[in-house]
């Protein structure tokens, strides 16, 4: 039996169907039952890239932010966005702030949509979550649907905190793997941003070691 962070029990058969709620058709061939044993032994990690996060009109939430700051724009006077990697090149520097205090904006918006997957996706017994969006959407509905959970992200150049919480089912760990919109220095939004956190990680000093040795043995 699999108990599911809610300490409900549940079969299998109804924690694949809540799986297959989730994920897509495409991901059907995935061997479901090893699957379902590295859940049992709490060894299966969860990475949410931007496509699941689904924004009406829009292929995904990257695309709705895209949107939003107008970046795609030759003559914004902000930013100029690079479609083919989607990083971004500010046309003054003083003009971060403001670009970043507009993508706050956006994230804080309610997404229903997002959120209603979101809750099904809390249902099924994850340890850890990695998240490579900077949002707090999904430990918004964590807080909304009464779920236990603790969460950190990863803050280039900062050291990383002594003390680490052992993740379980019953309490995950939520981490985003590039930045808190809520601290804005974390964030990955330049090329100059991304090779930083590349040199940060290879340092490995902003990451704790008994986090770094969870996510190597998985």
């Amino acid at each position: 039996m699999i108990y599911l962070s809610n300490k409900k029990k549940t079969s299998q058969t109804d924690t694949i169907s809540k799986i297959y709620n989730v994920m897509t058709e495409e991901l059907s061939s995935l061997d479901w039952e090893d699957i379902l044993d590295t859940l049992q032994q709490q060894k299966c990690i969860l990475f949410l890239g931007s496509g699941a996060y689904k924004s009406p009109g829009t292929p995904n939430i990257e695309a709705a932010l895209s949107d939003w700051l107008d970046a795609k724009n030759p003559d914004n006077p902000l930013i100029h966005f690079y479609s083919s990697d989607g990083f971004f090149l500010f046309r003054k520097n003083r003009f971060k702030r403001r670009v970043i205090s507009k993508i706050k904006e956006f994230y804080n918006q309610p997404f229903p949509e997002i959120e209603e997957e979101f809750k099904k996706l809390a249902q099924i017994p994850f340890n850890m979550i990695l998240s490579i969006t900077p949002d707090n959407i999904l430990t918004r509905t964590f807080d909304l649907a009464g779920f236990d959970y603790h969460s950190d992200f990863y803050f280039r150049h900062r050291k990383a905190p002594d003390f680490f919480e052992k993740p379980t089912k019953e309490k995950p760990l939520i981490y985003n793997l590039l930045g808190n919109i809520e601290e804005p220095e974390s964030i990955i939004l330049t090329h100059g941003d991304f090779f930083d956190y590349l040199n940060s990680v290879f340092i490995g000093s902003s990451m704790n070691a008994d986090l770094r040795f969870e996510l190597e043995n998985a």
